[in-house]
């Protein structure tokens, strides 16, 4: 997945901020509210309905129910201006295409902030990107290589438990490691069934 990194500079100067945006990530922001905005319009003619049929008579249930319509899809209700007639008992909403078009050319990107104020783009980059592997080495350890929930009684026992789950997980990125030397991109999940331990 291609990724790209260009420096940014706080107001202040006491951050240092890299830009960055993803193809990747672009996909994903545009579905996500593809489907927000689908599910918003759906509770909108919904409403609409119940509105219509008398469901809901006074003007304040209405507006009450609107302003949890409006909480319900905070991401894409900004893009929607939602109006009650009250003399014609209707409701109808108006689609903000300047507001919403200015928001889908910020697809993909996002900042990445450290309060240290002499980092390059890449530094933040290669620091975020440490953390990331930080934690999924804790996702790991936590679910995969069974190192809790812990259920031993005596202490020596729980070092001995987390012990061995400490030298499966270096165990495991040496076997990463060794899968990026020879150009293979794959997660260890993938790695026991595509590439059987008897292979080793």
């Amino acid at each position: 997945m291609r990724v790209l990194v260009k420096p940014a500079q706080s107001p202040d100067g006491s951050q240092s901020i890299a830009l960055c945006w993803s193809e990747g990530r672009t996909q994903k922001d545009r579905a996500i509210r593809q489907k927000h905005e689908d599910r918003f319009l759906a509770d909108s003619e919904k409403l609409a309905k119940r509105i219509a049929l008398g469901r809901l008579r006074t003007s304040a249930k209405i507006y009450e129910a609107i302003g949890r319509l409006k909480e319900r899809y905070p991401r894409v209700a900004r893009y929607y201006q939602l109006a009650y007639d009250e003399q014609q008992g209707q409701l109808s909403w108006r689609e903000d295409l300047q507001r919403k078009q200015k928001a889908e050319s910020l697809d993909g990107s996002y900042l990445l902030k450290s309060s240290r104020n002499n980092l390059s783009a890449e530094d933040i980059w290669r620091t975020y990107i440490l953390l990331t592997r930080v934690e999924a080495a804790f996702r790991a350890m936590k679910s995969p290589l069974s190192e809790r929930p812990i259920f031993h009684h005596l202490e020596r026992r729980v070092e001995t438990h987390i012990f061995l789950c400490v030298l499966a997980y270096h165990l495991l990125v040496c076997i990463e490691r060794a899968f990026l030397e020879q150009g293979i991109h794959t997660s260890w999940e993938t790695c026991a069934v595509s590439f059987p331990l008897t292979r080793w």
